[in-house]
């Protein structure tokens, strides 16, 4: 049974993570002279590749006995830097640099890469709002429109702070100001101020710095992009539609489906792929997230309104039964607690209605 096995292994991997990768696995040496179609060695295939998405590659080979290193370890390892940090997507990078060539309006004039410039910014620490200033006056701006230069500053903050995620979060804000500079402005009721089209280039460049070198860290940078909230969810819903799914390489025939690959760099995210589908289930998850919060801070304010009207209503009848025994301090009394519940029932309706927002 696949699916029984993939959810032990997923199990195990979880288990195996959590215990310092502590596993007896010479008892399991014999699988790297198996078939690679073989269950037991598909299954050791699927732990190992489940431990890579969640700890350092370097850790989960170092815990491999050398037979069983080269013959489990996935091949994007050959990617590593050497040091258990996973590489980074040269090609996205070096395409992103041909992208973003623009002619300086300041000084020689002459041509220069945008990519380059901003590494240069990044390491002096520039604030994000001298980053602003830079596309300004250098005529980057204005030469490579909002959404390049959005794409392009994603992507020299995450490699610059490619050193685990720690860096990829200081990074992301300390220039998610600048990211959001490049955002238009979209009309009252929308999901923020972020553009569709610039959310989708930023998703793009945390998706591509690391498409096909390490399983685990294009998924993680989106989620981050997400959870410090410099793009919205809709931002990924935009990147599966205009970048995920897209593909046209120049001299490449559409019927060629191994030169296709190939050439495509961005072949690790594809939709269909698990890394596409897991960035998917991120924006998911955070919308849905999103959603239960503003359904429970809604229904709070409605428990909430609920008993202030019941109050009001019991003070309410008080005051009519001073009345009736013609106790004029006593009913004053009642009128006045009766009238405050009243104008707390309205603050929680409002409060209520500013949660559940505007009508679909």
């Amino acid at each position: 049974d696949v699916e029984a096995r993939e959810r032990l292994a997923d199990w195990m991997a979880h288990h195996l993570s959590c215990f310092d990768l502590a596993w007896p696995w010479k008892s399991w040496a014999h699988v790297a002279a198996q078939d690679k179609r073989h269950p037991q060695r598909r299954f050791c295939e699927s732990v190992v590749k489940r431990l890579c998405r969640s700890c350092f590659q370097k850790r989960v080979s170092d815990s491999l006995p050398d037979e069983l290193r080269d013959a489990l370890m996935p091949a994007y390892a050959s990617s590593s830097n050497g040091a258990g940090a996973p590489g980074l997507n040269a090609r996205y990078l070096e395409s992103l640099g041909d992208r973003t060539r623009f002619r300086a309006s300041q000084g020689t004039g002459e041509e220069t890469n945008a990519l380059t410039e901003l590494g240069d910014l990044l390491r002096r620490k520039t604030p994000s709002t001298e980053i602003v200033k830079w596309f300004e006056s250098s005529g980057a701006r204005e030469q490579l429109g909002n959404v390049l230069c959005a794409e392009t500053l994603t992507a020299a903050a995450l490699r610059h702070g490619q050193k685990c995620l720690t860096h990829h979060d200081v990074l992301l804000k300390r220039y998610s100001g600048a990211l959001a500079e490049f955002s238009s402005k979209e009309e009252k009721g929308g999901e923020g101020a972020q553009s569709a089209e610039v959310g989708a280039a930023i998703v793009a460049a945390a998706s591509g710095v690391w498409s096909g070198t390490h399983p685990r860290m294009a998924v993680a940078a989106v989620s981050r992009l997400v959870a410090l909230d410099v793009v919205a969810p809709s931002a990924v819903a935009k990147w599966l539609e205009t970048y995920a799914f897209e593909f046209d390489v120049p001299n490449v025939s559409a019927d060629d489906d191994e030169e296709k690959e190939a050439s495509d760099y961005l072949s690790a995210t594809r939709w269909g792929t698990e890394d596409a589908f897991e960035i998917a289930a991120e924006a998911v998850g955070a919308r849905v997230a999103v959603a239960r919060q503003t359904e429970s801070v809604a229904n709070d304010a409605e428990t909430r309104r609920r008993e202030a009207e019941r109050a009001a209503s019991a003070a309410e009848a008080a005051r009519e039964d001073a009345e009736q025994r013609d106790a004029l301090t006593q009913r004053d009394q009642f009128a006045r607690t009766a009238q405050a519940h009243r104008d707390r029932a309205l603050a929680f309706e409002r409060e209520r209605s500013a949660a559940a927002g505007p009508a679909a």
